[in-house]
């Protein structure tokens, strides 16, 4: 199969992923279309039908007139639709109208009047629709006499016309022709014939006066009122979808940044984020994270590590002090340091509890010596260790007005190499790079680095935007981590045991 039958046999599974994350447009549609029908079947008017039958006939006119009768029978779908046009003549209505009286006009028989073939015979229904039952059957009888005159009228008229010209070609004959006797008795029967036409249509059933009303029908008008809603609901949802520039899944951000991804982390609602022990299914994902980013020391050593995202609100400082805690838990005889260098925006010192002053925009300005801002920040005890993992953390400090020119500085890149000197993973929180480039000077003077994607969240655009940033400055990118993962666990194992190395597929997790 090729990629474009792959792609045909993929739209309706793709077509149910859409319709299941816009359900809530496509029930909303449904429910305020059925309640609209039901609502309007309510409070409308009742309304009654009835209807009379009309029987069309093969006209005789011909043998009559001619003496003979045509030779070819006429098709009888041409000829059923020849009487629908014959009994749907402007003219009835006007004549139904002046006949019926009760203030009725042309247009409002027209509108109460339907012509419709009764099956595939000749046999034509003539259905008057109004709000009194007896009105609506005499209506529908009123119509029904108006085309029976009105094709009597028609043959009337063509009679007449033969024996019109037939007079005249008699008067037009020499005295004493032998024709003019048997020309004589054919216009004496046509004159006879005339009295006699009644037209080729009969009255086959009476119209009678309902006993129910015809409408409204609350049941029929909900299901279409349903179906209705679904139908708009359908294409609200795709064009919901389609001008919805977020990325909505795991699956989707992959195909469209084809990073490996490192890391899946659950939706949870209700996070631990500061000093408390965070979820067990948050817990999980950033242990499976450190593991998947230990096993990059096989080729390259990670001495540090640099989290970036495309735009705010992608999850990346809380990306960046769980994993610093994780990696501080699951080695406790190693030294971490999470430095948070978003000096505009800065997380770290809420999400840690730390004081922010001092912190790393003192040290860069000189104003306090680079030890004296890196704090010990103590982790809850767990079971993977006999004694309490410690985390040194470098807060960002105060808020200053040249933060770019403070990360592009020798100072903070003396910074960055002792710090990779003295802890065996350093990990650096940068500002989203899409709002700011504070997050460039920082890009070649790390191990590697991480981007944050938020399903929901991140934009297609923004996400393009990071990684072509990041390919145009050959940034050491490892990987991505995917935040806000519905089914985190069963997505992070799906992802991970295909990125993983086979050594780390069956390596113990602690």
């Amino acid at each position: 199969m090729d990629d474009r039958d792959g792609g045909t046999a993929h739209r309706p599974l793709q077509l149910l992923v859409v319709l299941r994350r816009r359900a809530w447009i496509l029930l909303a549609c449904i429910i305020i279309a059925g309640v609209a029908a039901y609502l309007d079947a309510r409070h409308d008017h009742k309304r009654y039908s009835a209807t009379a039958s009309l029987l069309f006939q093969q006209s005789e006119i011909s043998e009559e007139l001619f003496g003979f009768s045509p030779s070819v029978a006429q098709d009888p779908t041409t000829q059923q639709a020849t009487d629908l046009t014959l009994a749907s003549e402007p003219i009835l209505a006007l004549d139904t109208a002046h006949a019926v009286g009760h203030g009725f006009t042309y247009k409002s028989v027209k509108g109460a009047i339907s012509v419709t073939a009764a099956g595939a015979g000749n046999v034509v229904n003539v259905t008057a629709t109004t709000t009194s039952p007896a009105l609506s059957a005499a209506l529908a009888n009123a119509y029904a006499q108006e085309v029976l005159n009105y094709e009597r009228l028609a043959q009337r008229a063509q009679v007449q016309q033969a024996a019109t010209q037939l007079q005249t070609q008699i008067s037009q004959l020499p005295t004493g022709s032998i024709e003019a006797p048997a020309l004589k008795t054919r216009l004496s029967q046509l004159q006879v014939l005339t009295s006699l036409v009644t037209g080729n249509v009969q009255l086959a059933g009476q119209a009678l006066r309902p006993t129910g009303a015809s409408s409204p029908s609350v049941k029929r008008d909900i299901a279409l009122g349903v179906i209705a809603g679904f139908l708009v609901g359908l294409l609200a949802a795709l064009l919901a979808e389609r001008l919805d520039a977020t990325l909505h899944d795991a699956d989707e951000t992959k195909e469209l940044l084809q990073w490996p991804v490192l890391g899946t982390i659950p939706a949870i609602r209700s996070r631990t984020v500061s000093t408390g022990v965070p979820p067990p299914a948050l817990a999980e994902s950033f242990r499976l994270l450190r593991v998947q980013l230990h096993y990059f020391n096989v080729d390259r050593e990670i001495k540090s590590l640099l989290i970036a995202s495309a735009s705010t609100g992608d999850g990346k400082s809380t990306v960046a002090w769980h994993l610093a805690c994780t990696a501080a838990e699951l080695a406790p005889h190693s030294s971490v340091l999470l430095i948070d260098a978003d000096l505009r925006r800065p997380r770290i010192a809420e999400l840690s509890g730390e004081p922010r002053l001092p912190g790393l925009a003192e040290a860069l300005t000189q104003r306090v010596a680079h030890d004296a801002v890196v704090r010990t920040h103590l982790l809850p005890h767990n079971n993977l260790s006999s004694r309490p993992a410690q985390l040194s953390i470098i807060t960002s400090g105060a808020v200053v007005p040249n933060p770019v020119e403070l990360l592009e500085s020798k100072a903070f890149e003396r910074l960055l190499k002792d710090a990779q000197r003295d802890y065996d993973l350093v990990i650096v929180d940068s500002p989203p790079t899409s709002v700011v480039s504070d997050a460039i000077p920082l890009i070649r003077q790390v191990s590697g680095i991480v981007a944050v994607v938020r399903v929901g969240h991140t934009r297609r655009d923004a996400a393009r935007a990071l990684q072509e940033q990041l390919v145009q400055l050959h940034a050491p990118i490892l990987g991505m981590v995917i935040n806000d993962v519905h089914g985190g666990r069963h997505r992070y194992r799906q992802y991970a045991g295909y990125y993983a190395p086979p050594a780390a597929r069956s390596a113990d997790l602690r």
